[in-house]
């Protein structure tokens, strides 16, 4: 058997036959490490990747419409007219597009199941990018009333993948609605409900006309305006301005005496938001934490070799170079740091799988995240140089200079290790990694609390919640809820 053989073997037994010390260093490793590729796989996906269903997320636009009641304090003024009044004046700059999340059940064989309805217009799915799995696209459909489109993942759950499902009826909200086709999942998106991959879609012409703003005038903020740029540079000022301009020449509107505003964003920026420094904080810290877990097991290393110093000098006097000898115990560390890497990655991959349960519907595309190839890349570079930076450590506190003097000893208890300097310095890094954490956490909890308690100017005490279905002269009554969110209590 030779050299290195018999290391990589002793590695591997030592796993077993020494757990006071492998032990120690596999929990703390592995779930360090499931912490660092969780944050490495969520701003890998969120803020590098490209969106995983739009095909050309640089000319995806989203336009906001809304009234400024403080500086702190704004709600959404985004209906149908207001659509229809951009795309009217705007046509020529690109394609037009809008979808409103929201969660729903639906009924299938007496079953309920719960899913993610995207209401959107008409051609919609064609300007996101989203793949047509079976059946026609909205367009190309003769009639889509009281027709929806399912999502791939529901078709496979709930309809068993049946290539008939086409033409099979479901219930929305007591109605039945006939499957006019499936649709890739649409993650690229920020409602993160638990349900998020079962959806279904159903489209809108907007070819009825609207005899008053009223009913739809205002929504909630899950509603997205988008704009297909065919343009090789969109003129943003130009687009706020025709928004603007719907917006005054509105009578209802006009009856909120607070200002207007209006705001194009890519769509990308948009669904990350202020998301992207908390990630990249929250990033940095677990890479800290990292760094803490290494400073503290390179001194269980440097005990454990510094044990075997006797078995390294008979080698030395041998004649086994420097560089074999830190091949030595860079090979027996191997299966130590693979068997911490194995672990990390399957706690990353379940922590991944609870997000969507932790956050809700609160961080932008939660169902695209998943332990990619980036994840396994920062992985195996992080344990190469764990490993190779322990292996040096561990053979330079070596008491081999003097051989005469190793090779008289009895080779058991751990030698004078002589590292006084090594374990300052460890102490000092320590010490500014935790303040460096202290620090990060102090601004991910601020913006965290900011996120959830915002100042909007009011107490929520003194408000109540309403829901108005408004009725049209002459119109059938609508289902659009008034979304003014709270009104205060008098």
């Amino acid at each position: 058997m030779s050299f290195y053989l018999r290391a990589l073997r002793y590695g591997i037994i030592r796993l077993v036959s020494l757990p006071r010390f492998s032990l120690p260093i596999l929990v703390t490793l592995s779930l360090t490490l499931a912490t660092v590729m969780t944050a490495v796989a969520i701003s890998s996906n969120v803020l590098f990747q490209p969106l995983p269903d739009i095909k050309d997320e640089h000319t995806l636009y989203k336009v906001s419409t809304s009234k400024k009641l403080n500086d702190k304090f704004t709600f959404p003024i985004l209906g149908s007219n207001m659509f229809l009044h951009l795309k009217a004046h705007y046509a020529s700059q690109g394609q037009w597009a809008y979808f409103k999340p929201s969660a729903q059940s639906i009924t299938v064989a007496e079953q309920n199941y719960a899913v993610t309805q995207f209401d959107a217009f008409q051609g919609t799915e064609q300007i996101l990018g989203t793949r047509l799995v079976l059946g026609e696209n909205s367009k190309a459909s003769a009639s889509i009333k009281e027709r929806v489109w399912i999502s791939e993942t529901l078709w496979r759950q709930v309809f068993a993948s049946d290539p008939e499902v086409v033409g099979k009826q479901l219930n929305l909200d007591t109605q039945p609605y006939l499957i006019q086709g499936v649709l890739q999942d649409f993650t690229s998106n920020s409602y993160g409900d638990k349900h998020g991959r079962q959806q279904i879609w159903r489209f809108d012409d907007l070819s009825t006309p609207i005899a008053t703003n009223m009913p739809d005038a205002i929504r909630n903020n899950e509603t997205f305006f988008l704009l297909q740029s065919t343009l090789p540079a969109l003129d943003t000022n130009q687009l706020i301005a025709v928004a603007e301009q719907g917006i005054a020449e509105d009578d209802f509107l006009n009856k909120f005496p607070a200002p207007t505003t209006a705001t194009v964003k890519l769509y990308r920026d948009h669904l990350v938001g202020k998301n992207k420094v908390m990630i990249l904080l929250l990033l940095s810290a677990f890479v800290g934490l990292l760094l803490m877990a290494c400073s503290n097991l390179i001194n269980v290393f440097i005990a454990h070799y510094q044990g075997r110093h006797k078995e390294f000098a008979i080698s030395k006097s041998l004649g086994a170079s420097k560089l074999k000898l830190i091949n030595q115990i860079f090979i027996e560390s191997a299966p130590l740091f693979i068997s911490a890497g194995v672990l990390g990655l399957l706690g990353a991959a379940w922590i991944i799988k609870l997000l969507p349960i932790i956050f809700n519907k609160e961080f932008p595309l939660l169902h695209s995240i998943s332990v990619n190839q980036t994840t396994y890349l920062f992985a195996i570079i992080s344990l190469l140089l764990m490993n190779l930076l322990f292996s040096l450590l561990c053979f330079f506190h070596l008491p081999l200079k003097h051989l005469n003097q190793a090779l008289q000893g009895s080779g058991k208890g751990v030698a004078k290790s002589g590292s006084s300097r090594l374990q300052k310095g460890l102490f000092v890094v320590q010490l500014c990694i935790a303040s460096t954490l202290l620090v990060s956490l102090a601004m991910i909890s601020h913006q965290s609390y900011q996120t959830l308690y915002p100042n909007l100017g009011y107490q929520l005490k003194n408000t109540l919640l309403m829901t108005v279905k408004l009725k049209q002269d002459g119109a059938q009554q609508t289902s659009n809820e008034l979304n003014s969110e709270e009104l205060t209590r008098t």
